[in-house]
């Protein structure tokens, strides 16, 4: 199920910029810098650093969270 997890995100973000629930909610996952599709490689980025244990406590203190910071991406409307 973990590996699964992971690939869900991975495969989503990086063909769709989305995933199932942010098609529900109209959002998708953009370049910080660009506002573009990110490249792969911040997928990537973005989709390792949710196996840091407190990512999910992040949104407590910031806006974005940090698989979010730490690849350099953002969550907005569609």
């Amino acid at each position: 199920m973990i590996v699964f997890y992971y690939f869900y995100y991975l495969i989503l973000e990086s063909v769709f910029g989305q995933t199932i629930g942010k098609m529900v909610t109209k959002t998708k996952v953009v370049d910080a810098m660009t506002g573009e599709k990110p490249a792969f490689i911040k997928i990537v980025a973005r989709t390792v650093t949710r196996l840091i244990p407190i990512d999910f406590l992040s949104y407590l203190f910031v806006v974005n969270g940090i698989h979010d910071k730490l690849s350099k991406t953002i969550v907005t409307r569609v």
